[in-house]
């Protein structure tokens, strides 16, 4: 026990020696900050960086400090299990093995705790997934020594979670840390660095500065989504992203249903909603949306003819686990040709929908290529969905909205994106036609005839 106390007398009020003499890591400029101010006891720190800056792993290492050091009460969340089991509590594990035996024998497991032999009530680490139906995760966490909440992905948080945890914060002996990328321009994370920023200590990462990311993965994001990107801003710089006023679907809120950790129910009916090319550059995409989930990634093809993109569909729909109740098909121009060819063989349920026509819910859109992507902006706003591609985020916040002269709301056309120099967001109306009818919308409900058209403009 001498040796014990020798370790708890060296290093109660000095992590960073902790993390480099004991758990043997070569710590980063950032990582020295913020395991410095832990050292001066600061209570609110706040930490959004780009992807693999070791954001994660540092909050391993205050983990065990807490429970060595400071004989107290500590709880991780983050909005899924997979964040929480792969990148907190199997490496806080493995740190812990890696340990001199006399702190290591200190420590017992269960699946969701660590703590001491010796004290199992006092000193601990629990770990709790922090969703809307579990919004306690930080709630009623009191300790006459020491407690520690620690966030990650804090973007992807609900605001409940935060508000539960006040309580656990009334006291001088409990801290409170942050990490996550920054997905949402919204919301208590956003806030730690805006509103609230005096109250908290903010670190701020760059994938630029870290010698953990390497250049190659920056080299990637900057090819797939140019320097001037969110996905940009987010992922390498680490900074929040600048939504466009004019956009009509801000990139937070698109961007924000990418981290989301949401399961589709298998009941729901599959919908397929297909965009045709219609110019020389642009693809042809199928996304296929399952109730408040897309499935697998975007299927994308690119110069193809419309009788090689019919086969390369029929295909599909013969060899999928799961057929489709619906294929939508943008029937304006070029794509007419594709739905009729599919219709005249039979196999699949094709439906071609004509983006141009009227809309069917009256005075509030345009058109009907202004109503799908309404609808898909309401499914988003409901933050229970998930899709799963940063560049069909990246395009649905691209079209501008404005207002036609009888003040019904209207979607940049493809024609006039293509005219200011932006490529065909291809992936997002492939997206948007998934909302051209009722099951796709309310996918769920068992009243529907699944083959009746419900709007005039499905064929």
């Amino acid at each position: 026990m001498s040796e014990v106390r020798e370790f708890i007398k060296r290093y109660k009020d000095d992590p960073l020696s902790f993390v480099k003499e004991c758990l043997e890591y070569q710590v980063d400029p950032w990582q020295e900050e913020f395991l410095t101010e832990i050292g001066k006891g600061t209570r609110k720190i706040s930490i959004k960086s780009g992807h693999g800056t070791g954001k994660s792993t540092a909050l391993c290492w205050v983990l065990i400090w807490h429970l060595l050091f400071r004989l107290g009460k500590a709880v991780i969340t983050a909005p899924s299990t997979g964040q929480l089991d792969s990148a907190v509590w199997a490496d806080v594990r493995s740190m812990i093995d890696k340990l001199p035996s006399s702190l290591r024998d200190l420590c017992e497991y269960t699946a969701d705790r660590i703590y001491l032999k010796e004290a199992p009530n006092d000193s601990f680490i629990n770990k709790k997934v922090s969703r809307l139906d579990n919004y306690d995760a930080l709630q009623g966490v009191h300790s006459p020594n020491s407690v520690l909440l620690l966030v990650d992905e804090a973007s992807g948080v609900v605001p409940q979670v935060y508000e539960a945890s006040y309580g656990s914060m009334s006291t001088e002996n409990a801290r409170m840390i942050l990490t996550g990328n920054p997905t949402s321009n919204h919301g208590y994370f956003y806030e730690t660095f805006h509103s609230m920023k005096s109250e908290w200590y903010n670190i701020s990462v760059s994938c630029l500065d870290s010698p953990r990311v390497s250049q190659s993965y920056i080299n990637e994001m900057i090819a797939m989504y140019g320097e001037d990107s969110p996905v940009y801003a987010i992922r390498v710089l680490g900074e929040f992203a600048t939504n466009q006023d004019d956009s009509f679907i801000p990139f937070d809120l698109a961007y924000s249903a990418v981290e989301r950790d949401v399961h589709y129910n298998p009941e729901t009916p599959l919908i397929w909603g297909v965009d045709v090319a219609h110019f020389g550059n642009d693809s042809s995409v199928l996304i296929q949306r399952k109730g408040n989930v897309l499935i697998d990634e975007p299927v994308v093809w690119k110069r193809i003819d419309l009788m090689q993109l019919c086969g390369e569909l029929l295909h599909m729909y013969d060899n999928v686990p799961e057929r489709p109740q619906s294929c939508l098909i943008d029937s304006i121009g070029i794509g007419a040709g594709v739905v009729s060819r599919l219709q005249e063989e039979g196999r699949m349920p094709v439906r071609g929908i004509n983006v141009a026509e009227s809309s069917s819910t009256g005075k509030t859109y345009l058109n009907m290529r202004a109503q799908l992507w309404g609808d898909a902006k309401e499914w988003l706003e409901r933050k229970d969905c998930k899709i799963n591609s940063a560049k069909l985020a990246t395009e649905l916040s691209t079209p501008k909205y404005s207002f036609a002269s009888n003040g019904k709301m209207k979607i940049e056309s493809k024609s006039d994106l293509k005219s200011r120099g932006v490529k065909s967001p291809d992936l997002a109306d492939a997206f948007c036609l998934t909302f051209a009818s009722s099951p796709a919308i309310f996918a769920g409900s068992r009243n529907y005839r699944w083959n009746e058209p419900i709007r005039r403009n499905l064929v």
